[in-house]
């Protein structure tokens, strides 16, 4: 027989509308506490220390930078209204100043022919690699498939792609 909360639920495990604005807080308080502490568990995986990674961070988002090759990589757990989110992102290349179209074409084409699990973005004047999910349903496995997703894309081709387009590495040390 379900108890209460699992009936409040819905099919994807994330709190129903009907349930009231505290206990929704508190679920939600709840699912970024595990999400932080999923986080520092698979950094640790890593033979990262946690603390020494962590960016910044408060009660509502937590950012963690690492690096793999020449990839600076973020992992950002954030509140965001009732829910958490993930967001594994690494800024690889300012945008090149000219020929933008076949540059948008090529990231377009290795979307397509390239990248799973992940996805170049543009922000603002950054060429990022990207992942984004809710938290909820999250397990250790799927955030070490994710951050090896962002991390191997964004390693591979931010050297590819800068010399294709002569666009500014972003990650690379000095």
């Amino acid at each position: 027989m379900a108890d209460e909360t699992t009936e409040a639920k819905g099919a994807k495990g994330t709190p129903d509308e009907g349930l009231a604005g505290d206990e929704t807080a508190m679920e939600t308080t709840e699912e970024f506490e595990r999400s932080v502490a999923l986080c520092e568990g698979v950094l640790k995986a890593f033979d990262l220390d946690p603390g020494a990674q962590l960016m910044e961070g408060d009660d509502e988002s937590r950012v963690w930078g690492l690096r793999k090759g020449s990839a600076n990589i973020l992992l950002i757990i954030r509140k965001m209204d009732e829910d958490c989110h993930l967001h594994v992102v690494s800024p690889i290349l300012a945008l090149p100043e000219l020929d933008l179209e076949p540059f948008y074409r090529r990231l377009l084409e290795l979307n397509h022919e390239a990248l799973i699990g992940c996805a170049f973005a543009v922000r603002g004047d950054q060429v990022c690699v990207t992942s984004d999910r809710m938290t909820w349903g999250l397990d250790d496995n799927e955030l070490e498939e994710i951050l090896a997703c962002v991390a191997d894309a964004a390693d591979r081709f931010d050297d590819e792609l800068a010399e294709e387009f002569d666009a500014e590495m972003l990650g690379s040390e000095s």
